[in-house]
């Protein structure tokens, strides 16, 4: 992996190169939205596990279940704000004139 960088000549997130370090930048970026949606997925999916289970008379902690949807509640609520922020952004580099 280290040998991999180097023949990048990528030292701490830059680039010899020019453009190297926007498309390193970028594929972290898109990790990043990648794994957050993925972590939203997962907590809603969670809860709804564990609703199904309540509701069929398992063996779950009301406790934990109320935890589980404010978990996916607020994740989801986050992505929202996450996905906001970017179109304001869009929006914003496309109003500047160039």
């Amino acid at each position: 992996m280290i040998d991999r960088i180097n023949q990048l000549g990528i030292v701490d997130g830059r680039s010899t190169a020019f453009g190297q370090s926007d498309r390193v930048s970028e594929a972290k970026f898109l990790d990043l939205l990648r794994g957050l949606i993925e972590k939203v997925n997962e907590d809603s999916q969670v809860a709804d596990e564990l609703a199904l289970k309540f509701v069929r008379g398992g063996d779950v902690e009301i406790h934990d279940l109320m935890m589980a949807l404010e978990k996916a509640d607020l994740s989801l609520k986050m992505l929202i704000q996450v996905r906001n922020k970017l179109i304001e952004a869009y929006q914003e580099v496309m109003r500047m004139q160039v």
